[in-house]
């Protein structure tokens, strides 16, 4: 496994490091436009930050975080367990995708236990009890696999992961 080798990298420091950054190429086409078109404009706009998988001087992958929430209404685990909010405050996988030559090479972990060690870190300082993402149909047995949960049956591509059970178990 090459994880350690793998450094990670804000999008401004991977530019200030002279990371090519022009050929990133995932499988699905919609995430490499969202990589080479989007990504810049929406993180210098504060709506996503990208952080990038560098392996050899090469993007092998990249998440974008933000800020969310979700009602406690859409699941009712948290209607009925937390009382004094409306919402529940989270993290948001924005987008998630690898480079397609690092396919079942354990990229996808690497990544989600980024995002994962970020939002058990922003729970210590501030208030952030899920990690949240919308899940593109094709992964959705994966990230079970992973341990989100799907909010219901309407929403299920909605899926989380309760900081709080993963707290409470390294505990």
């Amino acid at each position: 496994m090459f994880s350690k080798d793998v450094k990670v990298y804000s999008l401004r420091e991977a530019k200030e490091n002279s990371i090519d950054l022009k050929h990133f190429l995932c499988e699905k086409e919609e995430f490499t436009d969202h990589f080479l078109n989007v990504l810049p404009n929406d993180d210098s706009q504060g709506l996503g930050k990208a952080f990038l998988f560098i392996h050899n001087e090469k993007v092998i992958g990249y998440l974008v975080l933000a800020m969310s929430q979700l009602n406690k209404r859409w699941y009712d685990g948290f209607n009925q367990s937390i009382k004094t909010v409306e919402y529940i405050p989270a993290l948001l996988i924005g987008k998630m995708a690898r480079h397609f030559e690092y396919k079942g090479k354990g990229v996808g972990t690497i990544m989600r236990d980024y995002a994962l060690n970020k939002a058990l870190n922003l729970s210590e300082q501030i208030g952030c009890r899920l990690l949240v993402l919308e899940a593109v149909e094709d992964k959705i047995d994966l990230y079970l696999k992973w341990g989100f949960s799907p909010i219901d049956i309407e929403f299920r591509n909605t899926m989380f992961i309760d900081l709080l059970t993963i707290k409470n178990t390294k505990v």
